[in-house]
C-alpha cells in the first residue's frame, strides 16, 4: 500500500489492522502479524480472490475516512462521497457525506448496508435526488467513534454544503457533530 494513498489505520478486533485508502476507495484487512491481506473492500480496485463485494451499488463508499472495525465484524465507515458519480471537484451539486455501518460476512465475501446517518436527509428513506441536492457534503476528513452508551458520535470537519444544498464552504460552518442512535 503506497502511505501516499492511506487516509487512516486502525486497529481491528481480530489481530488485524484496517487500512483505508480515500483515494483508491478501498478498506483493506491485514494480519497484524504482517502476513498480508485478510481480505479487501473497494468501489473501485479490480476484484480479488480475497475481495469483499458490496451487496448492491448504493452501499458503495467513495472517498472513506476514519474506518474502524467492531466486535462483531461490522464496519464504521465515514464515506466523504468526493469521488462519487456525479460529485465533482468544482460541481458539487451531486455531492453528499454519510456514516456507515456495515455487516461484514466473510464467508458470503459481502457487505451490507446495516445502517447509515446522512443529514438532513436520511439515505433510503428519502429520494436520491433529495439527498444529492440537499445533504451535507464533507468534502475531506471526518470520524465516527462508537460512544459507551451504545450511540455513535458522527462528526463531519470539512464542511462544503448546507442544509439548503448552496455546497458553498463559509466560516460560519466548518464542522458539524451529531450524536445518532445505535440504528443510525
Amino acid at each position: 500500500v503506497d502511505y501516499h494513498h492511506v487516509s487512516s489505520i486502525s486497529v481491528g478486533p481480530f489481530d488485524n489492522l484496517l487500512v483505508t485508502s480515500r483515494e483508491l476507495n478501498t478498506v483493506w484487512s491485514l494480519a497484524h502479524n504482517g502476513s498480508g491481506v485478510q481480505w479487501q473492500l473497494s468501489s473501485q480496485l479490480s476484484p480479488t480472490s480475497r475481495t469483499i463485494s458490496f451487496a448492491d451499488d448504493a452501499g458503495e463508499f467513495f472517498s472513506p475516512h476514519d474506518v474502524k472495525q467492531m466486535a462483531n465484524g461490522n464496519l464504521l465507515v465515514i464515506d466523504d462521497g468526493a469521488s462519487r458519480p456525479g460529485c465533482y471537484e468544482l460541481v458539487t451539486a451531486n455531492c453528499f457525506s454519510r456514516a456507515v455501518m456495515y455487516e461484514i460476512d466473510e464467508a458470503a465475501s459481502t457487505a451490507s448496508v446495516l445502517w447509515q446517518f446522512a443529514y438532513p436527509f436520511d439515505v433510503g428513506t428519502s429520494t436520491w435526488s433529495d439527498v444529492m441536492a440537499d445533504d451535507v457534503y464533507n468534502a475531506c476528513g471526518g470520524s465516527a467513534e462508537k460512544l459507551p452508551n451504545g450511540h455513535y458520535l458522527v462528526a463531519f470537519t470539512g464542511m462544503s454544503a448546507d442544509s439548503q444544498g448552496d455546497h458553498d464552504w463559509e466560516t460560519t460552518r466548518t464542522a458539524y457533530a451529531w450524536e445518532i442512535d445505535a440504528d443510525g
